[in-house]
């Protein structure tokens, strides 16, 4: 090849690449679609209530980016994305309720900063399956987002809710679910938790129950003593004075995405550590050697949960719960260190707890038929297909189902005092 033909070459390959460099720049993706923070409104808090056979009412609690800087002379500014307000509107949709906002809203919303949806009673009641569709399909709905049903109208609970430490209401749902997971009152149910069962056969849910407390709405600073003489552990009927109007405790069961019953406070924490997701909860009972006084214990997962399920007909159903405790508090003068009085009282509270699962299975399971273990999981490898597991009548036979809980409890320690403080003579 000649000098001629080879420089000629490099020359057009030149010319080639110099274009391409140049025409890079015009094929690359702009920023024609981009959206400023000071163009939206974040939406912080989703109430989603049915007004009409065919028309729904959705609530936005609105948040404005605020600045997080201090102020100077000792103040400090608001938190970030702050509460601003709420606003309902009524529409067949979300999406028709979103383009509505925009005609009193000067700023498009948008749902990236959602951290809470709340299903109203009267949503629940009819079934949330709907409204999983449309947020199953919307890109701006994180599978993160905390799922909580209200006790009445979602919009009344937004309204009256007054968090009682955080100005910010992310950071109130972030405490909320934390402190869920350690006390296990209230379970922790997100989006996408609620989306899985709904897709799965058998299987079904237990979503937050929030309320607001009316005596507290009354008198929200208190100052006061409360007024019943006994211990409620379901949200809006905690016996307190002061505070939040709004409380959560206990749970909402749902089946095939609709409410079925309540779960106290109690039966939520028995439920998380069948479960097997409560590696720690609080538990307060009556001393059983020790008549009108009480006792306090922390309980610690010991091992997971173990499920046997016979295919027969009754079902046979046998749960295994391994659990370890630490005596908290003790009032009576029972010292319980001394081997004679921890037996004893390791078989009563195991006899205890299995009766009270036991119970709550037989209200889930035997009169619901909504499995929310679920027991169905342990089972479902025997079946050659899926469709073979989604015909099997589960929800039929749970009916007359037999069940039997043992729960194994073990205290391992008894806090730094063993035997009861008395008066030297």
């Amino acid at each position: 090849m000649s000098s001629v033909q080879f420089y000629g070459n490099l020359g057009r390959r030149t010319f080639t690449v110099a274009s391409l460099i140049l025409l890079i720049p015009f094929l690359l993706t702009g920023c024609y679609d981009r959206q400023e923070l000071e163009q939206q409104a974040f939406v912080t808090a989703l109430g989603i209530d049915k007004a009409t056979p065919e028309l729904y009412d959705f609530s936005f609690t609105i948040a404005l980016p605020q600045n997080s800087s201090g102020l100077g002379g000792g103040q400090t500014g608001d938190q970030p994305l702050a509460a601003k307000g709420i606003l309902t509107y009524r529409a067949h949709g979300l999406s028709e309720a979103l383009l509505l906002a925009n005609s009193s809203i000067e700023r498009s919303l948008s749902l990236t900063h959602l951290d809470l949806v709340v299903f109203g009673e009267t949503l629940t009641q009819t079934g949330i399956s709907q409204m999983l569709r449309v947020i199953a399909r919307n890109r701006e709905f994180r599978g993160t987002v905390l799922a909580i049903t209200a006790k009445g109208g979602s919009r009344a609970l937004m309204a009256a809710n007054q968090p009682f430490l955080d100005k910010s209401s992310a950071r109130m749902i972030d405490s909320i679910a934390h402190v869920g997971e350690q006390t296990g009152i209230i379970p922790v149910t997100y989006l996408q938790d609620l989306l899985r069962d709904a897709q799965t056969s058998h299987v079904g849910s237990v979503v937050p129950l929030f309320a607001v407390n009316a005596d507290v709405k009354q008198n929200p600073q208190g100052g006061g003593a409360p007024k019943k003489d006994k211990v409620f552990y379901k949200s809006g009927r905690v016996n307190r004075t002061g505070g939040n109007p709004v409380e959560w405790v206990g749970g909402v069961v749902l089946k095939d995405s609709k409410a079925t019953c309540e779960l106290s406070g109690k039966e939520v924490r028995n439920l998380m550590l069948m479960r097997g997701r409560l590696k720690m909860a609080q538990w307060e009972t009556a001393d059983p050697v020790s008549p009108g006084e009480y006792l306090g214990l922390t309980l610690h997962r010991e091992r997971q949960p173990r499920y046997t399920v016979r295919l027969s007909n009754p079902l046979q159903i046998s749960v295994e719960v391994p659990l370890e405790a630490d005596l908290t508090q003790v009032s009576g003068d029972t010292n319980y260190s001394l081997p004679q009085y921890r037996l004893r009282l390791e078989n009563v509270l195991s006899q205890q707890l299995s009766r009270e699962m036991e119970e709550l299975l037989t209200k889930v399971l035997n009169r619901q038929q909504a499995d929310v273990i679920p027991i169905s999981a342990t089972v479902r490898r025997r079946f050659w297909t899926d469709g073979d597991f989604t015909s099997y009548p589960w929800e039929e036979r749970l009916t007359n189902a037999h069940i039997q809980v043992h729960v194994s409890l073990a205290i391992r320690r008894y806090g730094l005092e063993l035997a009861s403080a008395h008066t030297r003579i």
